[in-house]
């Protein structure tokens, strides 16, 4: 074990500080060489210390916590791989590299939401992205159901892009510019005027695709 002398530890506490205390707790990992060395600790190389660390509460930009960033930026990925299949296909292609990249970063986004979540509506909705993208990503297993086995598969992969959208556009619109935000709340015009748009585009991208599958069901007899 080496030892390691670090001067710009920050402070740890040993207890939450209240709303009113400028700084706010968080639980962060410290790699060796910023861990505890103040109280003459040996740390092992390659472990990993959980210390309660105090931060500014302006270190949260746009007011997300660490893990409302992991699941921003897990479920990220998701957003330009759906606009490319949809361009280049039409559709969600579940066997493509496009498919693969969206429904890992549909898990990250959707597991992610119970850490973060301030109201069961969020983790419900999760749980039916999660539910939704397995049936749409086995869908091709379901011989028993003919023809319709396409249209289930369609419905659920388009519907899951539905399910990621809406809770994307509501915070980009309460969030951004940070201080400034475009919306003031859920109940804001903005945000309602925005959440029916990407429900008129679904139920057009859905009649669609679904106008698309009939003819080509035509054609093959």
């Amino acid at each position: 074990m080496r030892q390691y002398a670090f001067s710009q530890l920050p402070p740890i506490v040993a207890a939450p500080t209240g709303d009113d205390d400028p700084v706010k707790t968080t639980i962060r990992t410290i790699p060796p060489p910023l861990a505890f060395v103040r109280f003459g600790c040996a740390i092992p190389e390659g472990f990993f210390v959980l210390a309660v660390i105090r931060i500014p509460k302006g270190i949260e930009m746009f007011g997300i916590s660490p893990f409302g960033w992991l699941h921003a930026l897990g479920s990220l990925p998701a957003i330009p791989a759906a606009a490319y299949m949809f361009i280049r296909y039409g559709r969600i292609a579940p066997k493509t590299t496009s498919g693969v990249i969206y429904l890992v970063a549909m898990i990250i986004g959707s597991l992610s939401v119970f850490l973060v979540a301030k109201t069961p509506v969020s983790n419900v909705a999760a749980v039916i992205t999660l539910i939704v993208l397995g049936v749409g990503y086995t869908a091709d297993r379901y011989t028993f159901l003919g023809r319709r086995q396409k249209y289930l598969k369609t419905f659920c992969l388009t519907f899951s892009v539905l399910l990621l959208m809406v809770p994307t556009v509501s915070e980009i619109l309460r969030r951004v510019p940070d201080g400034h935000p475009i919306a003031s709340g859920t109940d804001d015009p903005i945000i309602k005027a925005a959440l029916g748009v990407l429900a008129l585009i679904f139920i057009l991208g859905v009649s669609t695709q679904f106008i698309f599958l009939h003819r080509k069901a035509a054609k093959a007899g």
